[in-house]
């Protein structure tokens, strides 16, 4: 199995996971066009898509789902609430896909060599979720836009061989940004985001020697920076003694890929 970041951030949020020639991406909160041209740049044709996991329906991470699935003939597998609710100007997902997938939080979808296990989530959204993904023995959950880490995450977290996990932002430069007060409550709040020192006390409890990758994911351009959210993050895993890979995802560039059965 092997995975890249193609965007993540409050602009746009999308991962793409392959192995043993089936793709499934996860998310698809960019343009139609913007999202082609970074699956092309990592050498992906967006007619080589098996599936599409929605986390949640937040334009940021639906924007193009319906308009790719039909063009792309794919299928879309989400959440009921995901999949049918609207989010601002975009339509609901299931008004216009190729083909749907009800997946409830906690139920189970295969693909080829992938098993994909859904997870429930404290998020602002209609019913929102994250993943496990496991193929060929190795096991990557994602779990961004998430306000708390529920015992229920905390759990899925534990035996991950490699985390895409939330790290939005610096508390203290969401309280003196820019946000009006109601954002920032919003934001901090049990259904917002992680901050950089919720991350790092995520992965202190859920950290064990087989994590090998960790990537820090949809981090705010207004309060937050890389540098930050990497170096908190990396001050932890060096109290643990870890030798886990870290890395920070960016909005406006694709990330590497990196290959997870290494």
């Amino acid at each position: 199995m092997r995975l890249v970041s193609l965007a993540s951030g409050s602009k746009g949020n999308a991962f793409l996971v392959q192995a043993n020639g089936t793709s499934v991406l996860i998310d698809a909160g960019l343009s139609g066009r913007d999202l082609e041209n970074r699956l092309q740049a990592v050498g992906v044709l967006p007619s080589q898509i098996n599936l599409l996991l929605l986390t949640h329906e937040h334009a940021d991470h639906i924007r193009s789902a319906a308009m790719l699935s039909r063009r792309h003939e794919f299928v879309v597998a989400g959440t009921r609430g995901t999949l049918h609710t609207p989010c601002g100007t975009v339509k609901p997902v299931a008004s216009g896909t190729f083909r749907l997938e009800i997946m409830p939080a906690g139920a189970t979808l295969t693909v080829g060599p992938f098993t994909m296990t859904s997870f429930s989530v404290s998020h602002d959204a209609a019913d929102p979720v994250g993943y496990a993904i496991r193929a060929n023995g190795t096991r990557l959950v994602f779990a961004f836009d998430l306000g708390i880490v529920t015992p229920e995450v905390q759990a899925q977290l534990a035996d991950a061989d490699a985390l895409v996990l939330e790290s939005n932002h610096c508390p203290v430069m969401l309280q003196n940004g820019p946000y009006p007060a109601w954002l920032k409550r919003r934001v901090a709040g049990a259904r917002g985001h992680l901050s950089n020192q919720q991350a790092g006390e995520t992965v202190r409890q859920a950290y064990h020697a087989g994590l090998r990758y960790l990537l820090l994911a949809h981090l705010s351009e207004n309060n937050n920076t890389p540098r930050a959210a990497f170096d908190h993050m990396n001050a932890t895993l060096a109290e643990l003694n870890a030798t886990t890979d870290l890395r920070v995802c960016r909005q406006h560039q694709t990330g590497n890929w990196i290959d997870l059965e290494d």
